[in-house]
């Protein structure tokens, strides 16, 4: 157990987003890297007390978000007094138009300040990666718990490109996509659901991204620095660890009358990281054994079934997708996903959202075996299930449960429980 407690911060530390990839998906549905306009209804506030326009037409776009989560294992196995846990998430983001300041237009800048606090179950339970990716990222103790987890520019050519450069937060980019949604706020919890793992693309990276979007065919190209920018300065020591490069593309087509997303993506990385064939001799000698080197590829779909013809926003559908990785030094192998959701089935609850979603982490082969004689590791899978209520259209309630199989093998199962709220000013 020794080992598996430096493995479970360094397979934490690998979690990352298909950021690029989910942007594409998402197409003309959720623009990338906007602040959603805020009508009058649709937020607490009542659009800033009538004065949201005026601000917004002068180049200033706010957005404040208030999560609420308490989550537990209900069947006691969380390990004791932390079975249950209550924490919150705030999430501030800026847009300043900068063509509104008499500059040229589509130039823009987009701030955005995050900050947790309280407990999580992350951790807790056997499960290697977090069941809660809203109160994961950027952290949730002492001064990580709060970031700048996204600063940059952005300049638009049209409707058709788009540049992005600086400080890109891959999370706030997943909750764009269809269906499955991410980010963990108000669609799933799990990390691996939420904002799926490549174990190469951090949760917030320093980098550029250029994305095309043309009809039915769009694509993205981001370069960036490999190291987590989380609780990281602006473009600190740049591309040192070497750098990434992610490609997707994607086709926008229509099956059955029904709108669907089919896309591709790869990433690879220079940076070293460690050889997972040698983890024991590593940490026995205290000599880091280390390869150079990996790659991240995968195939994944968004299929509407229904559709709501006067809302391109609103209906629900299948998505899924297969990955294939090194394995070495990546610690994924091969991942899954697969799942139904979108939009409420209850005609009297149009603004609801649900979501039934299976996932399968496939841990480095080359891991395992190095581990076996001391400790069983296996592939990480789960069950989530999630339905969220629109009480109003500015809080939404939300209740998850989660049957996960750790990959750790401390427990058979584990079951996690819990009720969010989701509050916009």
């Amino acid at each position: 157990m020794a080992v598996a407690l430096p493995l479970r911060r360094a397979c934490f530390c690998a979690v990352a987003v298909v950021g690029s990839n989910v942007a594409a998906i998402a197409g003309d549905q959720a623009p990338i890297a906007t602040v959603p306009s805020a009508a009058s209804p649709q937020t607490l506030t009542d659009d800033w007390f009538g004065t949201g326009q005026d601000v917004r037409n002068a180049g200033l776009d706010t957005r404040i978000e208030w999560s609420q989560f308490f989550q537990g294992m209900p069947d006691g196995s969380g390990g004791g007094a932390k079975t249950w846990e209550y924490g919150g998430k705030w999430d501030i983001q800026e847009r300043l138009d900068l063509a509104k300041l008499g500059f040229w237009n589509g130039l823009s800048v987009t701030g955005q300040f995050v900050s947790n606090y309280g407990n999580s179950v992350n951790g807790i339970g056997g499960s290697l990666f977090p069941v809660n990716a809203a109160l994961y990222f950027p952290g949730i103790q002492g001064a990580d718990a709060s970031d700048l987890m996204a600063l940059y520019v952005r300049q638009d050519f049209g409707t058709i490109a788009s540049f992005l450069i600086g400080k890109l937060n891959l999370v706030e980019f997943a909750r764009a996509t269809p269906l499955r949604g991410g980010g963990g706020v108000d669609t799933f919890w799990n990390v691996n659901l939420a904002t799926p793992i490549s174990g190469l693309t951090p949760p917030t990276v320093n980098g550029a991204q250029l994305r095309i979007n043309t009809q039915p065919m769009s694509y993205s190209l981001t370069v960036f620095d490999p190291v987590d920018a989380t609780n990281r300065p602006l473009f600190n020591d740049l591309f040192e660890a070497g750098v990434s490069v992610m490609g997707t593309a994607t086709l926008k087509t229509t099956v059955a009358g029904e709108t669907g997303y089919y896309g591709i993506k790869g990433t690879y990385s220079t940076r070293e990281g460690p050889d997972l064939s040698d983890v024991i001799p590593s940490v026995i000698n205290g000599v880091a054994i280390t390869k150079s080197g990996s790659y991240y590829v995968g195939i994944s779909m968004q299929q509407y079934l229904v559709h709501d013809p006067n809302n391109s926003g609103k209906g629900w559908g299948v998505f899924g997708e297969i990955t294939k990785a090194d394995g070495n030094p990546n610690t994924l192998e091969w991942s899954t996903y697969f799942g139904v959701g979108g939009s409420s089935l209850l005609p009297s609850r149009p603004d609801d959202r649900f979501g039934v979603g299976y996932f399968r982490y496939g841990v480095s082969n080359d891991l395992k075996n190095d581990l076996a004689p001391i400790f069983d590791l296996t592939d990480e899978s789960g069950i989530e299930f999630f339905y969220n209520v629109a009480v109003t259209p500015w809080l939404r309630v939300t209740a998850d449960l989660q049957f996960i199989r750790p990959a750790t093998g401390s427990d058979p199962s584990s079951i996690y429980a819990g009720l969010g709220t989701y509050v916009r000013f």
